[in-house]
């Protein structure tokens, strides 16, 4: 019979010493301070990256003016400007929305009702909850337009208007000597073939972002007098604000305007439920955002950058997260610019398709003469 041999057992055993328990103490409290930290310079974070954008964006504007009067005056003359644009669009919105209001009041819960009840569209708009949804919205909508209530209005409407004084002082400064500090940053490479390529490709990158947000901005223009014309023709109310939720909705490529469209769809068929201004809504918004596809989009895309969906809307949600509409538009542009310097940095492979089967060979599918 043989005889069972013992087996030995190790047994590990772990041992902290007190540099480890300091080590690992000292680095919850540094992670907690980076938090702290982070989260309380969020606002002046935001405040740089949206006044970098602004002032990246309207530097070739300040350039060329630049060269018939004096670079002051050309700054000062172009900040003006986009101003009165930003503000008189603004108003208009903001206009649009107190006129039309009591009739969104009275026509919008009777749409939803509509559609909640409708055979097309009723199991899912009764799940999403959308009549609670929209009374919501415009019990909401006043105190949203005011800035709060009583006190908390007026805090808030100074604080904005602070806000927008520094703004507008950082900007101004970022456009007067933001190219001197590129430059500054870009000599500080020793090697100066090395210092030459990436200020080529800083500069390449540069130009293909601004040609990619300033064509994309027109587009979504476009888009946006589309969507008013479209809500004139289909009697729906709230025109301008729904053209400029189409025009933000255009950002994203590809089906930004059909998604930004969606509310024009859904008041045409709950206020017109027996007619076909629905369906001719969406035929209409679908056969717009396949011109924007085929036709407009394909020049824009052979000067700038091809950018898809996905990374677009990504960014815009997580940037919108953190700082509201502003900082996820300021987001889309850093993404942007940051895709162009990668495919910039990315070498180009050289693709050769073969006439008679259609197969596309890279260098490595090539054997060697």
């Amino acid at each position: 019979m043989p005889v069972p041999v013992p087996v030995r057992r190790s047994v590990i055993g772990v041992r902290l010493s007190y540099r480890s328990i300091l080590v690992v103490i000292g680095t919850i409290a540094l992670g907690l301070a980076a938090r702290n930290v982070v989260e309380r310079s969020l606002g002046i974070g935001v405040w740089a990256l949206r006044c970098t954008v602004i002032a990246a964006t309207v530097h070739p504007l300040v350039a060329r003016l630049g060269r018939r009067i004096p670079r002051v005056l050309a700054v000062l003359v172009t900040l003006v400007g986009i101003a009165v644009v930003v503000g008189g669009i603004t108003y208009t919105v903001v206009g649009d929305v107190r006129s039309e209001q009591s009739r969104l009041s009275r026509v919008l819960p009777e749409a939803a009702q509509r559609i909640e009840t409708s055979t097309r569209f009723g199991k899912a708009a009764t799940d999403f909850q959308l009549s609670a949804r929209v009374d919501d919205l415009l019990a909401a909508l006043p105190r949203q337009l005011a800035g709060g209530r009583g006190t908390a209005a007026v805090r808030r409407n100074a604080t904005r208007g602070a806000t927008v004084l520094v703004n507008i002082v950082l900007s101004i400064f970022l456009v007067l000597y933001g190219g001197r500090m590129v430059n500054g940053a870009l000599g500080q490479i020793q090697d100066e073939s090395r210092r030459r390529r990436v200020t080529g490709l800083v500069r390449r990158a540069y130009s293909r972002a601004w040609t990619y947000l300033v064509g994309r901005l027109g587009l979504g223009i476009v888009a946006g007098l589309f969507a008013y014309v479209l809500c004139r023709v289909a009697s729906v109310p709230g025109h301008t604000v729904l053209a400029l939720v189409v025009l933000l909705g255009s950002a994203v490529p590809y089906i930004g305007v059909v998604i930004g469209g969606l509310p024009i769809v859904l008041l045409a068929f709950g206020l017109h439920p027996s007619g076909p201004s629905g369906s001719l809504v969406l035929i209409a918004l679908l056969a717009y955002q396949t011109l924007d596809v085929v036709v407009f989009m394909r020049p824009l895309h052979q000067r700038s950058i091809v950018i898809g969906p996905a990374i677009t809307l990504l960014a815009a949600m997580m940037f919108f997260a953190l700082g509201g509409l502003g900082l996820a538009l300021s987001g889309i542009a850093v993404v942007v610019f940051a895709a162009c310097v990668i495919d910039e940095v990315t070498p180009k492979v050289p693709v050769t398709v073969n006439a008679p089967t259609g197969i596309v060979a890279g260098p490595a599918d090539v054997a060697p003469a």
